[in-house]
């Protein structure tokens, strides 16, 4: 079973060795929340932008904040203007 994602608010090193800062959190509203355990869960998008070039990526987690899929730098620019209008 896949651990859950930890969001850290430190830079971090991914798997390629690029090193990556928190962007921003949003919070997936078109995707309808579930009452999980007592509580109201929902899917999110983890947004990181690379230190070295600037470029963006983001994670999709789901309602146990597992990820789901992963944006690349287009990506996260095209949902970003999709979400803005």
């Amino acid at each position: 079973m896949k651990q859950p994602h930890i969001i850290s608010p430190h830079p971090q090193i991914g798997k390629l060795g690029r090193e990556f800062i928190l962007s921003g959190i949003k919070k997936l509203s078109h995707i309808p929340e579930k009452w999980i355990n007592g509580n109201y869960k929902s899917h999110w998008l983890i947004t990181y932008k690379y230190t070295d070039d600037g470029s963006y990526f983001a994670l999709e987690l789901d309602y146990t904040d597992r990820i789901v899929r992963k944006l690349s730098h287009s990506e996260v620019l095209n949902f970003s203007s999709d979400i803005a209008h």
